[in-house]
């Protein structure tokens, strides 16, 4: 788990500011540095910064950092950099970049491939040589071996950069579904510049960032961001989950404020499954297992967030089994954001746990000052603001972690996404049980013990099955924004100018298959939105952040099965539930509600703080440059405050954006 930069540029690229670059995040890899230089002959020139250990530099390897890089004097028209967090061979031999025995490719990467060890063994048969015990060396043999097909042989999280100096070819890769970041963005002069957060195009010249306004609505109005390849900066893009690049950098000119032309090369191709429930069930915990030993892959301590919900404490207790079985019990550390309110607090979910594995907890309670003593900080640390106080607690809870000395942290992010953990997937059900004109399966489906419960549910389900049948833009006429979301008032549409219907493509039907649903809840929202929190909030602490649920495999069986086999008149996750029957806690197994990380922030903008969070609101609107009316914005939070208006997260959207605004120098127009 790394940092990486890069930079390519006709006219010389600038030394300093790579290193500048490389700066920003030494909070991803703050065991080691490096970086290797290109000339126009293609000639890689390792090299060497401020926290390159010596070790590194006195040992041979071909990507041994000989020089350092304020001493070259040379024009270098592509330069790779790269953070170590040392979680595989601890030893100098993991420096980055890397390269090859022949030094034709060279690669800076972030990320884990779990299974480098089953991979190195086919390579080794296949003749290749290793000198190391990480990962990084296996993927440059197999893009060696297999070229970009590697990339369907990589069980992991990843996205890296890599050289290749016989065909003068820059490829950039990412993994799946975009566990690890990568970004990048052209500056006024033609140069590329890409890394894994996007605080790092800051100190490049040329940077004037100018706010995306689509996207800045598409945040304030729906929470969400990192649904398409836009960010709410103009011209900074990610490169998407499961897309990869290849840039023929003899010939490649690059265009400011353009995209790159990547291809997805990422397409699943699923076979339905036609066994039992049983047998569905069994297959499941088989493939949870691997995914869970897998990922348990490390030279440094390993420990679990736990929440209380299905997904993280399945995760738990599959962990512990593993580490009993190997007699590491001892090691098994959980970590955890409480608060005294059972409002808001799974506690005694977590401690059912608890008492059941006998781990060693570690609890963290938030408190309102912490959160807005950290509101500068987390606008930095996350890049792009979040869509409510849920992020923070991950980042307490991450920072917890890193003080007791845990390194890697596996968490349940990514099983709501595909085991019908979310409202959508309900509503496409129910819409199915409607469509079938069955009487008692609708009565089942919705509960009605009575004839005019029946009419009822089955008139208001209509309304909203017959707005299902239209494309978005049609459908909004059954539920305008304008009357769902009173603050949108608070907003000045004349300076944001953005389409009010964005989350969703023109045409696309609001509800669909459980498949489908899944694959955009995976690939567009909320997913990649959830993912860039998790890493920004584990990257901040130095922490490696690992989801289990996200293995590819894992995912396409479940698609594979009927919706029946994962979601049943209201019951979500079934076959995870029968496949942890036996590990789980009673209490869980047999838990009915479902909260996910809540902060109590209703508690605090209402009851506690309600003073200094108007105070933050007010710093906010004046941040905003005019997106936020300040008459209307205040009026709003006072009747929330007082309870005349109902509570919503839109009161700390509202306040980080203004806060990201001025920490990243945002402006609306250049």
């Amino acid at each position: 788990m790394c940092g990486i930069s890069g930079i390519v540029s006709p006219h010389g690229i600038d030394l300093e500011t790579l290193s500048r670059m490389n700066r920003l995040i030494r909070h991803r890899g703050p065991d080691d540095e490096g970086f290797v230089l290109f000339r126009e002959d293609w000639q890689g020139v390792p090299a060497r910064g401020e926290d390159t250990s010596r070790e590194t530099w006195e040992r041979y390897y071909p990507y041994k950092p000989s020089r350092e890089i304020p001493a070259l004097q040379e024009t270098f028209f592509l330069g790779l950099g790269h953070r170590r967090l040392s979680i595989l061979d601890l030893s100098p031999a993991g420096h980055m970049p890397m390269c090859d025995p022949e030094e034709r490719y060279w690669i800076t990467y972030n990320g884990e491939v779990y299974n480098f060890p089953e991979i190195r063994r086919e390579l080794k048969a296949l003749g290749y040589h290793f000198r190391t015990e990480t990962d990084t060396e296996v993927i440059l043999a197999a893009y060696r071996a297999w070229g970009r097909e590697c990339l369907h042989k990589f069980m992991g999280m990843f996205a890296f950069a890599l050289a290749d100096t016989k065909e003068r070819t820059l490829f950039l890769a990412r993994d799946r579904f975009g566990i690890k970041p990568l970004y990048y963005w052209v500056s006024p002069r033609g140069a590329l510049y890409f890394a894994s957060e996007i605080k790092q195009f800051t100190v490049a010249p040329g940077w004037r960032p100018r706010l995306n306004h689509q996207r800045a609505f598409d945040y304030l109005y729906a929470a969400q961001t990192d649904h398409t390849e836009e960010t709410l900066i103009e011209g900074v893009y990610q490169l998407r989950g499961g897309h990869a690049v290849t840039l023929d950098l003899s010939k490649q000119a690059f265009t400011p404020g353009a995209s790159l032309k990547a291809d997805r090369w990422y397409n699943p191709e699923v076979t339905p499954f036609t066994g039992s429930f049983e047998e569905a069930r069994d297959l499941f915990r088989e493939k949870f297992y691997e995914s869970v030993r897998l990922h348990l892959r490390a030279d440094v301590r390993v420990g679990c967030t736990l929440s209380g919900g299905f997904d993280s404490s399945s995760i738990t207790c599959t962990v512990n089994e593993l580490l009993r079985q190997n007699g590491q019990v001892e090691k098994h550390h959980t970590f955890s954001a409480v608060d005294g309110d059972s409002k808001y607090s799974e506690q005694k979910w977590i401690e059912a746990v608890v008492r059941q594995l006998n781990v060693t907890p570690h609890f963290h309670t938030p408190s309102p000052e912490e959160a807005l003593n950290d509101l500068g900080a987390l606008a930095w640390k996350m890049d792009e603001p979040t869509g409510s106080m849920s992020p923070y607690l991950g980042y307490l809870v991450d920072r917890m972690a890193r003080q007791n000395g845990v390194t890697v942290l596996l968490n349940g992010q990514g099983a709501d996404e595909y085991l019908a953990g979310y409202g959508a997937f309900r509503r496409a059900a129910r819409l199915r049980v409607l469509n079938s004109l069955s009487i008692p399966a609708i009565r089942r489906e919705y509960g009605c013990s009575s004839a005019r419960a029946l009419r009822m549910a089955t008139r208001a389900a209509g309304r909203r099955a017959f707005a299902g049948l239209f494309p978005r833009t049609y459908a909004r006429a059954f539920n305008p924004p304008e009357k769902s979301k009173p603050w949108l008032a608070c907003l000045d549409l004349d300076i944001l100018r953005a389409d009010l219907d964005p989350w969703l493509p023109k045409g696309e039907p609001v509800v669909s298959s459980y498949q489908d649903i899944s694959t955009r809840q995976l690939h567009a929202y909320p997913l990649p939105m959830f993912l860039r929190w998790e890493d920004r909030n584990s990257m901040a602490h130095s922490v490696e952040a690992r989801v289990p649920f996200l293995d590819h495999r894992l995912v396409e069986f479940c698609h594979s099965l009927p919706q029946s086999y994962v979601e049943v008149q209201g019951q979500s996750k079934r076959i995870l539930l029968e496949a942890m029957q036996e590990v789980l806690p009673a209490a869980i197994y047999h838990r009915k509600d479902k909260m996910g990380y809540v902060a109590p922030e209703e508690r605090w903008v209402k009851k506690e703080y309600t003073r200094v969070f108007r105070k933050r609101m007010e710093e906010s609107v004046r941040y905003t440059q005019g997106i936020l009316k300040p008459e209307e914005t205040l009026s709003y939070f006072d009747e929330v405050a007082t309870g005349d208006a109902s509570f919503t997260f839109t009161t700390w959207r509202l306040i980080l954006f203004g806060f990201w605004m001025k920490r990243f120098d945002v402006k609306l127009f250049n």
